[in-house]
């Protein structure tokens, strides 16, 4: 029984990154080179099947790394030190598939001008909270002034690209907000819908609420832990099965 419990409650993780999975699979059809035509037929449902438990493990050991992340961030409470930095890079590199570790935190409209300033002074000197808009193609844009926000406040590592999505409030983008909110309610991780990174590259990430399951009882957590998995690196280390008969 507690199994079955266990299981149905990661399932919206597993059908978040179902989507990335199904639209790669696709994707590979036109990449793929098969290098005995004649063998394909047989060879095709064995791949399928290999695929899909490798990218079962990789979700598998990613939530322990977040579970292990956000557990930190309630220990430590610093986003910004050394030490969680070192500490993001030593969870990285045990899982090659992870693009980035986050944190998300609530921040009151009567404290967001303090906030701002901090993270100035903690060397982001363009820091502010904004949304970004699809016109076309995607703008950076101010934020409506409301009762509270959920910026981005930490990742790691930083890019010159990924720079300046710092401050992206969740609840302003809908498919973000959509994950995140879910998480806060079911106290667990939660991907969003596959989306295109400022780099170019399909991705999703996964939130996890920092706070207790008890303290989510009483109303949204005040941080979140979160991962960007990129849908290209879901095939790193493919079993020698799949590369035997796969050219990618």
């Amino acid at each position: 029984m507690q199994g079955s419990l266990v299981r149905n409650r990661r399932l919206g993780l597993y059908f978040g990154l179902a989507g990335v999975w199904l639209a790669l699979v696709v994707t590979l059809g036109g990449a793929i080179i098969v290098r005995d035509f004649n063998h394909a037929h047989q060879h095709l449902s064995e791949n399928v099947r290999n695929i899909e438990r490798h990218i079962i493990d990789i979700i598998e050991a990613n939530e322990t790394i977040l579970e292990g992340f956000a557990a930190y961030l309630e220990v430590q409470g610093d986003f910004y030190s050394k030490a969680t930095v070192a500490y993001a890079n030593r969870l990285m590199r045990h899982s090659p598939s992870i693009y980035q570790l986050e944190a998300v935190r609530k921040i009151p409209d009567s404290e967001l001008s303090a906030f701002v300033g901090t993270m100035r002074e903690l060397g982001n000197p363009n820091f502010k909270v904004k949304t970004f808009t699809y016109d076309g193609e995607r703008t950076w844009a101010p934020v409506a002034a409301k009762s509270q926000y959920y910026p981005l406040v930490f990742m790691q590592p930083v890019t010159s690209e990924s720079q300046e999505v710092l401050g992206l409030d969740m609840e302003s983008v809908d498919f973000l907000w959509q994950a995140l909110s879910k998480s806060a309610s079911m106290g667990e991780a939660v991907a969003t819908k596959p989306f295109f990174l400022v780099e170019g590259d399909l991705a999703v990430v996964v939130f996890r609420p920092v706070s207790p399951w008890r303290e989510i009882q009483n109303g949204f957590p005040e941080t979140y832990a979160a991962l960007v998995i990129k849908a290209h690196d879901l095939f790193i280390n493919l079993p020698d099965s799949i590369g035997d008969n796969l050219n990618l």
